[in-house]
């Protein structure tokens, strides 16, 4: 006759255990202690608002896909091609450094500031910052006075059109007694290639 050990404590306590091991759920409270974990193919789902949180390093080798929103805060560290299909925005201070090329329209709706040993290229015309800024242009035009034995007049390189008239303020003025042989009003260019008025005296 088998003996009844349904009240044997150590026998009750061993059926316990054995059947929470058969009715709980899996990894519903488990932990890894410089272990390992791996998924051979299968799928890891987390959802129902539940969260993964790693603290530590995440290292993905692979392709990474992410639909909806992509909150990121602190630095970070890009070294490879990047692609951007849509719109963008930046907020805050930004620094490119490097070579660069914008295919499209521009609006500039602020300020822009050439710093020191920049310059901007359109064609033949270079703006600088130098000397508090700085114009410079391929065409250059040569003014004629009767110190150089020609009649008043401009002579334009490169065949540069002028549609109106030409104004020029501010220029160095130059007594007439200085130089013999020219009118008040002449334009000349003197021995540092600075263009000066001739006027009396």
């Amino acid at each position: 006759m088998a003996d009844d050990l349904s009240s044997n404590r150590v026998f009750r306590e061993l059926m316990d255990r054995v059947r929470r091991l058969e009715t709980t759920i899996m990894l519903q409270n488990a932990a890894v202690t410089e272990g390992r974990l791996r998924f051979i193919g299968g799928l890891l789902r987390v959802d129902s608002g539940g969260r993964v949180e790693i603290v530590g390093t995440l290292q993905i080798d692979g392709t990474t896909n992410v639909t909806g929103s992509f909150n990121m805060t602190g630095t970070v560290d890009m070294q490879g091609n990047v692609t951007i299909t849509g719109p963008l925005t930046v907020e805050g201070v930004w620094d490119l450094t490097g070579d660069g090329t914008i295919a499209g329209d521009v609006d500039l709706t602020g300020n822009m500031t050439i710093a020191a040993g920049g310059k901007l290229l359109a064609g033949g015309i270079e703006i600088s910052e130098e000397d508090g800024g700085l114009i410079e242009s391929l065409i250059q035009i040569h003014m004629r006075t009767p110190l150089l034995g020609v009649e008043g007049g401009i002579q334009v390189d490169q065949g540069a059109i002028f549609d109106g008239d030409v104004t020029m303020t501010s220029l160095i003025p130059i007594a007439q007694s200085e130089v013999p042989g020219s009118f008040i009003g002449a334009i000349m260019r003197d021995t540092s290639n600075r263009l000066r008025v001739v006027v009396g005296g």
